[in-house]
């Protein structure tokens, strides 16, 4: 078979061209520390890794809402706390000034002291999380949920029954917000009845009962009543913050899974489009030198013609 000089220099160019293109190609995959550059590279691990990419997105997304349901449910978990811790001190106050040496005076000197509590038991309960959300109102998380009557102490709930909620998994919701009138209002007692009484009820009444003159003579029932009430309403809101414990400890867990995933995902991601360095600095070596030699030999090629010999 005869070979034309243009047949020559046509499959020399072809060839540098050829070499060209993939030591550019190496080149990039270097740079971008990828060897999956185009999905035409590799169809099924450009694919793959798309897929993989999708869920490690909605993973994310999963994480992002269990950092936020954390947050809110451990300082829900502190509010609470510090309810309890109001709750309990008013109730040794209570005690306290339940005894009959107590003067009218000595009495509403703790009576003034409870209405400081009384407020501060407001306070907890119109409490805010990091991004403004009232945490006890419900679905009704723009606006304090509670306000007072500073005439007759009487507290309303201005929220809803509803609670938001925040999706934490793929087949898993969590309330973010409570139910301020089943956390504070509607206590219920340790054998599962409702007492009738509220929180902020029992301390408006022990309060009244302090301030009442000669109060063990003329209000001594109220005393009785109220103290009871007040020891449910303390071990009422101890329930309630066991269940928001029992979400943390769901969110945690669920936390750790998420954490795990990510990292599969991110390994897998790395294993489909990720470059193999050493693989391709030997690879790089060896196009570089190949085209080195085509150069040459392209060079050598053009210049062997019937002319070079006349």
């Amino acid at each position: 078979m005869r070979v034309s000089t243009s047949m020559q220099y046509y499959s020399g160019k072809q060839n540098l061209l050829d070499n060209q293109g993939n030591l550019y190609k190496l080149q990039n995959q270097l740079s971008t520390g990828r060897k999956v550059l185009t999905p035409s590279d590799d169809p099924v691990a450009a694919t793959r890794a798309l897929l993989v990419e999708q869920s490690k997105s909605k993973n994310e997304q999963y994480m992002s809402s269990q950092s936020i349901a954390s947050g809110q449910l451990a300082l829900t978990d502190s509010l609470l706390g510090s309810v309890t811790d109001i709750m309990q001190s008013a109730l040794e106050s209570a005690v306290q000034a339940g005894d009959a040496t107590y003067t009218d005076s000595e009495r509403k000197t703790v009576a003034a002291d409870l209405r400081q509590r009384l407020k501060s038991l407001l306070d907890l309960g119109n409490s805010q999380s990091a991004s403004g959300d009232y945490l006890f109102g419900g679905y009704m998380s723009n606006d304090p949920p509670f306000s007072i009557d500073t005439a007759t102490l009487a507290v309303t709930y201005n929220g809803d029954s509803g609670n938001q909620v925040l999706q934490i998994a793929s087949t898993a919701t969590i309330p973010v917000t409570e139910d301020g009138r089943a956390v504070f209002e509607r206590v219920i007692d340790k054998n599962g009845a409702p007492t009738g009484a509220s929180v902020f009820q029992s301390m408006s009444d022990l309060i009244t009962y302090l301030e009442t003159p000669n109060a063990p003579q003329v209000n001594k029932s109220l005393y009785d009543s109220t103290l009871s009430t007040l020891q449910s309403g303390m071990e009422h809101i101890s329930r309630w913050r066991a269940t928001v414990g029992a979400r943390e400890s769901l969110v945690s867990t669920l936390n750790s899974t998420s954490q795990e995933l990510d990292t599969q995902f991110a390994t897998e991601k790395s294993g489909l489009v990720d470059l193999d360095y050493t693989s391709a600095i030997t690879d790089f070596t060896l196009q570089k030198t190949q085209l080195e030699a085509a150069q040459q030999t392209f060079s050598k090629v053009t210049e062997s013609n019937l002319f070079s010999y006349i």
